[in-house]
């Protein structure tokens, strides 16, 4: 026996006796089985895999658990985080140092429908009446890093640990759980580098008893989701939901009701769990702007399912990891994980996995999204404020695009300018669809009009501009940055200065587009979109308007000065011609 296997059994019996003498002889028999537990596991390389068993394989005996334990509460401070992990409910409470929470922000309709409705009281605070604290990345009732055995969390209890803070902040807890498993989990931060700061989660099962155990075994990651966000301006808001990265395919486990989810996939109180097929390579919990993701070292090491626990506004959405490799008796396995918690920071998110950087979604255009976002992050570097970022962004978009959009508005003005002439025809000839046809195609082609003129060009950029609009949505380059009168980028305009300028500028963009022969019920119809549009910006983040607002500044000067072109032409060309005869008499 080395010294180092010696020395480590020296410990454990300290650690054991003293134990003793603190709990009493009622918790005899269960330190017993802890001791030999960690006396086996000392002397297994990190790297042991369970082995097979040789016999039929039947369940362990389930081993009671002992319920006068009291519920340790640990202090909790790794990679910028601090927080509290429990011996009965793993991590919560976590907030991180260096980034703020959110505004309380009061748009000022609110406010004034509350002084009307009497529910709101004293003077309107556009940015909040107090300032915010710390952001939180995981709640009071999280339950983060819980880990036990069985089916999962939602069917199983997690597994009640005791906690020991080891050196340089690491900490150590172990339990045995229902099925008679001794396990051990081990908390500690790496040292910061390339892939900045990640935090170590190592678990060792060890099975003590004769005979094998089959029982799956479970990490769980699950926290309250974020609810009263349904509706259009569902996506708008920041919903905390877990999301994981299974056989290479991102999937949202939101809650019904919770905005826009991938593949259908929902969390209720009557399908509290379904699994994801696939390698893992990392599953956890987020918001828009923070989260805690956790990623295995070997993505073959088990199955993800999404999962509920409880029900209604109590209950806990997450994802747990289960892993079902059988333990043969005194077998030993471990089980290692990386976790990261902070920001959804691009840079930090690739840094620390080459998939993680998708929780940031881009949408069905992520292909136009990646280079838009480089841009604007380049854009920043040399003007230094975001807002302008955005503006300078908005304005090279629009300049790139500018040849077709030309070429699709003078089609556009062309079309307006026949269509009472083709509308003519087409009362004329409404019982001869094929002369009907033939007539409005020559007087098409004798005015140089191509139908397709002003669509084609707009569906080309389309694309491009909608990677645009979820770039600004998902980036937390813009939480809590300011622009002008704006304080948060991410929050919507309170003094509504934004969405009214927009309605306005949509108005005059309407007076440019519409056709002077429309129906007057269509007319109508037309009149109250700008209103309707107008109101979805009151619930935008204001990152957004000030993107809608540059490109409607520039889109109807655009428009105008088109516009004004073509009336010239259409002017030079109606000018009578003054001919001087060569022989005129005096």
């Amino acid at each position: 026996m080395d010294r180092r296997t010696l020395l480590a059994i020296v410990l454990s019996m300290a650690i054991y006796y003293a134990w003793m003498l603190v709990r009493g002889p009622q918790l005899q028999a269960e330190s017993e089985a802890l001791e030999a537990a960690e006396a086996a596991a000392v002397q297994v390389e990190p790297s042991a895999t369970a082995q097979p068993a040789e016999e039929p394989v039947r369940q362990a005996p389930l081993v009671p658990q002992t319920t006068d334990v009291p519920a340790q509460q640990s202090p909790f401070a790794m990679c910028g985080a601090q927080g509290t992990i429990s011996s009965v409910g793993g991590l919560s409470t976590v907030t991180l140092d260096n980034h703020l929470a959110p505004l309380e922000v009061q748009p000022l309709y609110t406010w004034i429908w509350g002084k009307v409705t009497g529910t709101v009281e004293g003077g309107w605070h556009p940015w909040g009446e107090v300032q915010p604290g710390r952001a939180e990345v995981l709640t009071k009732q999280a339950r983060v890093l819980a880990i036990g055995s069985g089916a999962g969390p939602g069917t199983s209890p997690p597994t009640p640990l005791t906690i020991q803070t080891g050196a340089r902040g690491g900490m150590t807890l172990r339990g045995r759980t229902e099925s008679g498993l001794a396990v051990t989990q081990v908390l500690r931060e790496l040292p910061a580098d390339e892939r900045g700061c990640l935090i170590d989660v190592e678990l060792t099962w060890h099975n003590p008893a004769p005979i094998p155990h089959t029982e799956p075994v479970w990490i769980g990651l699950h926290d309250v989701a974020s609810s009263g966000a349904g509706g259009m301006t569902a996506r708008y808001s920041s919903l905390r939901q877990p999301t994981a990265v299974t056989d290479e395919a991102l999937t949202y486990g939101g809650p019904t009701g919770a905005g826009c989810v991938r593949d259908g996939t929902r969390l209720t109180d009557e399908e509290t769990q379904f699994p994801l097929e696939g390698p893992v390579s990392w599953f956890g919990v987020s918001d828009r702007y923070f989260g805690m993701y956790l990623m295995p070292e070997d993505p073959a090491v088990g199955q993800v399912w999404f999962s509920r626990l409880g029900a209604g506004e109590e209950a806990l959405d997450g994802v747990h990891l289960r892993m079902d490799t059988p333990l043969a008796a005194g077998a030993t396995r471990v089980d290692r994980f990386q976790a990261y918690l902070g920001p959804n920071d691009m840079d930090e998110l690739t840094a620390a996995h080459a998939e993680l950087s998708r929780v940031v979604d881009l949408g069905w255009f992520a292909f136009f999204g990646y280079p838009l976002l480089a841009l604007l992050r380049w854009l920043y570097g040399v003007v230094g404020n975001w807002g302008w970022s955005i503006v300078l962004l908005t304005v090279l978009v629009k300049a790139a695009f500018f040849p077709i959009t030309q070429r699709a508005f003078r089609s556009m003005q062309k079309m307006q300018k026949i269509q009472p002439e083709l509308t003519k025809i087409r009362e004329e000839m409404k019982d001869n669809p094929q002369e009907m046809n033939k007539r409005v195609f020559a007087v098409m082609q004798e005015n140089k009009v191509n139908p397709a003129g002003g669509c084609l060009p707009m569906i080309i950029q389309m694309p491009v501009w909608v990677a645009l609009y979820n770039v600004l949505l998902t980036s937390v380059e813009l939480y809590h940055t300011e622009f002008l009168y704006l304080k948060d980028l991410t929050q919507p305009d309170p003094y509504l200065v934004l969405p009214l300028t927009i309605m306005v500028l949509m108005f005059v963009q309407q007076q440019f587009n519409t056709p002077t022969n429309m129906d007057p019920a269509q007319q109508q119809v037309m009149r109250f979109m700008p209103l309707f549009f107008g109101l979805m910006f009151f619930a935008f983040p204001s990152g957004l308007a000030v993107y809608m607002f540059v490109n409607m500044v520039l889109s109807n000067l655009q428009q105008w000065l088109i516009k004004r072109g073509m009336r010239s032409d259409d002017d030079a060309s109606a000018a009578p011609t003054t001919e001087v005869p060569s022989h005129a008499s005096p």
